[in-house]
């Protein structure tokens, strides 16, 4: 009877050991001196204001991950992003019209030093979120407005 109770209580301590040993440092965290220095370096960031509602919405989901202290008052980077949208039908019935989209957002950033305005860092990223189109207007909107929601979260 003892032993049925020491085995299973000796692998759930080798368990929890393996997991607090694995090495895990979370990126963004307060943990530690790299992380609060990256955390740092990020709230440093002064986010552009971006067009459109995509745009509208990519900017609040950046100041809520980079800088949720509120916007700097004295930033040292300047991001500056300019966003794509394009919808592409898919799934074509015989009558020509469409059953499903795909929704394609394409952001351009630059990252500006705001002292000597040098450019540190620019690049492109894009995310495809598909939705269906019904024959409900209102259901068209509401999908499409979770695809735009979706792929702006995964840029």
């Amino acid at each position: 009877m003892i032993k049925r109770m020491v085995v299973p209580g000796l692998a759930l301590a080798l368990a929890a050991t393996a997991v607090t040993a694995c090495g895990f440092k979370p990126l963004y965290g307060t943990r530690g001196v790299q992380g609060a220095s990256v955390q740092a370096d990020m709230s440093g960031i002064q986010i552009e204001q971006i067009s459109n509602r995509s745009g509208q919405i990519l900017r609040n989901r950046l100041i809520d991950k980079m800088t949720p202290g509120g916007q700097p008052s004295e930033a040292a980077y300047r991001l500056t992003v300019r966003l794509t949208e394009n919808k592409v039908p898919l799934g074509i019935r015989k009558d020509e019209t469409a059953t499903r989209a795909n929704m394609i957002q394409t952001a351009f950033y630059t990252l500006q030093e705001m002292s000597s305005n040098v450019v540190v860092d620019r690049g492109t990223v894009q995310s495809t979120t598909s939705y269906n189109i019904v024959d409900s207007d209102f259901g068209t909107i509401m999908a499409e407005r979770d695809a735009r929601t979706r792929g702006v979260s995964q840029l």
